[in-house]
């Protein structure tokens, strides 16, 4: 019997350096809403892409963690595709990307919290872990796309 929910609070201890590695670059600036919403995009894609591929999904869990499906996958994937495409665009695009992502994964989350261990309006495959990732997705989001600044004042 899979018991993915054991392994999962190790996840909480690498999200700070995941929003450090996001936000911080090597030579200590600020990244622009632009970097992060590709950076962001490219992550969300590949996760979508890779969730995917048999030998990384097994028995309907991504690294034996996450429960997926084909309506999760292509979430992902989307929304990524559509961060890295608006990555290219304008400042406020970014800005209104990371709304709608937020308010998205937010409601997803919220949904999760709530049907447990069970499918999401019998679409989306969802466990605890795949909840709190939805829950950590939104806050990220709504973060940058509502309070983040790209620039330090000096």
């Amino acid at each position: 019997q899979h018991t993915p929910e054991n392994r999962f609070p190790a996840i909480f201890f690498l999200e700070p350096y995941l929003v450090n590695y996001l936000l911080v670059r090597e030579d200590r600036s600020i990244m622009s809403h632009k970097k992060c919403a590709r950076d962001f995009g490219v992550v969300l894609f590949l996760i979508g892409l890779l969730a995917c591929i048999p030998g990384l999904t097994l028995d309907d869990y991504f690294l034996g963690v996450f429960k997926v499906n084909l309506s999760t996958n292509g979430l992902h994937f989307i929304t990524g595709l559509i961060g890295y495409l608006l990555s290219h665009s304008s400042l406020k695009a970014c800005k209104i990307y990371f709304q709608v992502v937020g308010l998205l994964y937010g409601v997803i989350a919220i949904l999760g919290f709530g049907y447990g261990d069970a499918d999401i309006l019998d679409t989306f495959a969802n466990n605890m872990a795949d909840t709190w990732v939805h829950l950590i997705i939104c806050l990220l989001s709504l973060y940058l796309g509502f309070l983040y600044k790209s620039t330090r004042k000096r």
